[in-house]
């Protein structure tokens, strides 16, 4: 294959498994690698059902479903059940009405 610029290619509308992409490996030294599109796919979560591990930092502007991102924020750094970490603050001598604290 001739040189090219990248503009200059015939464009591709749909990847076959086997295609190959052209990549740059910037971990350390940039090297350019190539990867199948099938690879390259199961790396990419899907968007109607995406699944995520470890830690995952969100756009600011994330919502999900009928959750706000407002909303997301709030459960920053909660580690356990919200409701379990509810009930530890309620005393035995705290009495409660509907959620709400009588002092």
């Amino acid at each position: 294959m001739a040189d090219k610029k990248i503009t200059e290619l015939t464009a591709l509308t749909t990847a076959g498994s086997s295609d190959l992409l052209v990549i740059v490996d910037n971990s350390g030294t940039p090297t350019t690698k190539k990867i199948t599109s099938s690879n390259f796919k199961n790396g990419l979560a899907t968007s109607a059902s995406p699944t995520f591990t470890g830690t995952v930092t969100l756009p600011s502007d994330t919502s999900i479903g009928n959750v706000s991102a407002t909303e997301i924020g709030y459960l920053d750094n909660v580690t356990s059940s919200i409701q379990t970490q509810l009930n530890s603050k309620a005393g035995d001598n705290d009495q409660f009405v509907l959620g709400a604290a009588i002092f």
